[in-house]
């Protein structure tokens, strides 16, 4: 299981790879980092039937925003309300989804008007799922169907990685989409310390960190890594050593780690610069994966735990810290942060 460390420090990252090759489907370049899980689902299959976006308001059970406790004990009042988790589709596989989309919206239901903001300013997807979490907290339609029509749109464009069915998505691939930042642009900036050589380059932001292997032990170490780096080239006008480090015009509020080894420790927070100031990230999430299903912790922003499976009858069941490390013999696949928030 990834271990979790206590606190961590620094900054933040953005898209390099993915833009070589735009042929290639998202679950291609992705496999190229990753290597499956052993026992994991192939998400090659196609002779399934595609249900219809419009899906009716009917096809899924009505799923709680939060459950308020019950009894008029004062034990009861003062219990913490479970989170909302989606009800997993068992004719199109959809546990992928569930656990990333259910950990999304608790940080969303936290400022729904600024998160919001920042989900819009993401890509298009993330702006459609804010949409479908402000429906569903107005009870305007169904927590599935909010995840449906994301899916809808990420099959129609992609339906290799994102397929219908019972082949299932594999969450790497997701991250990839829902963590990109489309509308966010930054700035490359190489440059020797030994003189005043430096040239830079604009790329595209994304929100979230791949972590493929243990050769930095830690999600923040993988961060500053992202952020600041040596090129292996000397500097052509004094021999010295040439950096690369990325810079972000603008804060960083979420951000998602893809976990591909065990042996990543998942800090409880850490900071990212800002345009003014850095940022406190806090983990509000983690996915696990046995291979063959993922189910998740979320950690709302009052500290507490609890753990999600959308195949339960009980979706949110309260946990402890030590849950987060245990990850009920599954292996932790994606660590979600987000900024911090005040107490309710």
């Amino acid at each position: 299981m990834p271990v979790i460390a206590k606190q961590a420090d620094w900054q933040f990252a953005s898209k390099s790879k993915h833009t070589a090759d735009n042929k290639r489907t998202r679950k291609q370049r992705v496999e190229a980092s990753y290597v499956p899980a052993i026992g994991s689902l192939p998400v090659s299959r196609f002779d399934v039937k595609v249900p219809s976006k419009r899906k009716s308001i009917g096809d899924h059970k009505k799923t709680q925003k939060r459950r308020k406790p019950s009894g008029g004990d004062h034990a009861s009042a003062l219990a913490p309300a479970a989170p909302a988790g989606m009800v997993w589709d068992s004719e199109n596989w959809s546990c992928a989804y569930d656990s990333l989309m259910s950990v999304l919206y608790d940080i969303w239901s936290d400022k729904p008007k600024n998160w919001t903001t920042i989900f819009r300013g993401m890509n298009a997807n993330m702006k459609m799922l804010s949409t479908g979490f402000r429906q569903f907290s107005k009870e305007e339609i169904y927590f599935e169907t909010a995840r449906d029509r994301v899916r809808a749109e990420l099959n129609a464009s992609d339906p290799q990685s994102f397929p219908y069915g019972k082949a299932g998505t594999a969450i790497h691939v997701l991250v990839d989409c829902l963590g990109s930042l489309d509308l966010v642009k930054g700035l490359e900036v190489s440059y020797c310390r030994g003189c005043t050589t430096q040239f830079e380059v604009e790329f595209e932001g994304r929100a979230y960190i791949d972590c493929p292997n243990s050769h930095h032990s830690s999600t923040q170490e993988w961060l500053n890594s992202w952020i600041l780096r040596t090129t292996g080239t000397a500097c052509a006008g004094c021999g010295g050593r040439v950096y690369k480090e990325r810079r972000f015009g603008k804060s960083i509020d979420l951000l998602l780690f893809n976990l591909g080894s065990d042996e990543v420790e998942i800090d409880l927070k850490m900071k990212v610069p800002g345009e003014k100031a850095a940022r406190v990230l806090e983990l509000r999430g983690v996915v696990y994966t046995d291979g063959a299903h993922y189910t998740a912790r979320i950690i709302d922003r009052e500290g507490c735990v609890w753990r999600y499976d959308s195949m339960a009858d009980d979706k949110c069941v309260e946990d402890s810290w030590e849950g987060i490390l245990e990850g009920i013999g599954r292996k932790g696949v994606v660590a979600i942060y987000a900024k911090k928030s005040n107490k309710r």
